[in-house]
């Protein structure tokens, strides 16, 4: 959960309108919809390890999820991916059930990643988990994915930096 986190008391007396200001409670709905996609995620890795979900219901559980439940497809797809990768990830994954990264931070970091694997991949989460603890020690957490997908290209192309 990402509580606490979100620079807004709710008052905003120098706003030209006057009032409250909306961002505290656009924060609040941001904690709430974070929360709820780690939730999301636990249970479609609950319903992997129970493994009836087609039989259940007749169609894969992405299908359910998207169809019956309707869950947007770009919220459907970033689950599934972190589904896919998170036991190969131990260190970012950790991070998100921490609350350090959100459910969109560790989809990008696996869809950025999505061609390591092995020694490779086991470092590249551990440097990466490391670089976010550090940019939330910072405040500048925001930094993170921008400049993992940076890392990458120049893992991919290491005269990249030099362009």
């Amino acid at each position: 959960m990402h509580s606490g986190t979100h620079p807004f008391d709710g008052s905003d007396d120098d706003h030209p309108r006057g009032g409250q200001s909306p961002l505290a409670g656009i924060a609040e709905v941001a904690d709430e919809l974070s929360a709820g996609m780690e939730r999301l995620l636990d249970l479609v890795m609950e319903a992997r390890a129970w493994g009836g979900t087609e039989a259940a219901v007749g169609m894969r559980g992405s299908e359910w999820m998207t169809l019956t439940a309707r869950l947007p497809w770009w919220l459907v797809a970033a689950v599934e991916q972190v589904a896919d990768r998170i036991h190969a990830i131990p260190e970012v994954a950790a991070l998100l059930r921490e609350g350090v990264l959100t459910l969109d931070d560790v989809a990008t970091f696996v869809r950025a990643t999505r061609e390591m694997n092995g020694g490779v991949l086991a470092r590249f989460d551990t440097h990466a988990a490391n670089y976010a603890a550090t940019l939330s020690e910072q405040g500048r957490l925001h930094a993170w994915t921008s400049d993992i997908e940076t890392m990458i290209d120049q893992l991919r192309a290491p005269g990249w930096a030099n362009r």
